[in-house]
């Protein structure tokens, strides 16, 4: 099934308890594309994890002043495209710099919550995932395919947290899907409404290989 409720599985599906990665350290690698106002590091550090290593890539000039003067310790990464165009020298870099803690991570969280004007139904010109900046999403890719190539077994293990609008078309649903999964086969698709967290409905689509 494309979107539905995840299972355990024996590689890169952590399940609730005893295949639950070692957490004991509480450190988080963030890698952080189209980042925003990095909601995600905010939601990291809530749940009580401390972010070591923190990339963020943003073009949006008013973001990045902001996320930046909250977090100096980040590596910013700008725009997307000159990073995918080197993805495998950018996981190379990136891998380094965790090898080089003294206190590894328990997990490496690769977040991308990728543009979604060619996918929401509330476009009604929208042409679909190749278009425009919603065809970002193969440069995340990319780079989530570079880092797993350069992670070795031993390490932290990776976790892709890929987000978009409910309401794309559901060939696209399918496309995204199957991509991630060429990837990581263990990647599922989730349904979740994040009106817990907000003050509106806003239903979304969650891509990962951790178990919700």
């Amino acid at each position: 099934p494309l979107r539905g409720k995840q299972t355990p599985s024996l590689e890169g599906r952590a399940g609730p308890a005893e295949d639950e990665p070692d957490t004991s350290n509480n450190t988080i690698g963030l890698i952080d594309l189209f980042g925003g106002v990095s909601s995600l590091r905010v939601a990291l550090t809530a749940a009580g994890y401390d972010v070591g290593v923190h990339h963020y890539v943003e073009n949006n000039g008013a973001a990045s002043k902001v996320v930046k003067y909250w977090f100096p310790d980040l590596w910013h990464g700008g725009d997307i495209r000159p990073i995918a165009e080197k993805s495998q020298d950018y996981a190379k870099n990136f891998c380094e710099t965790v090898r080089a803690q003294n206190q590894k991570p328990a997990a490496i969280v690769l977040g991308c919550g990728f543009p979604c004007r060619e996918l929401s139904m509330v476009n009604q010109e929208r042409k679909g995932l190749h278009h425009g900046e919603t065809a970002r999403f193969h440069e995340a890719k990319k780079i989530f395919q570079s880092l797993v190539n350069e992670r070795d077994d031993s390490e932290p293990p990776l976790r892709g947290i890929f987000e978009n609008v409910q309401s794309m078309p559901d060939e696209a649903l399918y496309e995204i899907t199957q991509e991630l999964r060429s990837v990581d086969p263990n990647i599922e698709c989730v349904g979740i409404d994040a009106a817990t967290v907000a003050h509106c409905r806003r239903p979304r689509d969650w891509w990962t290989n951790w178990y919700v």
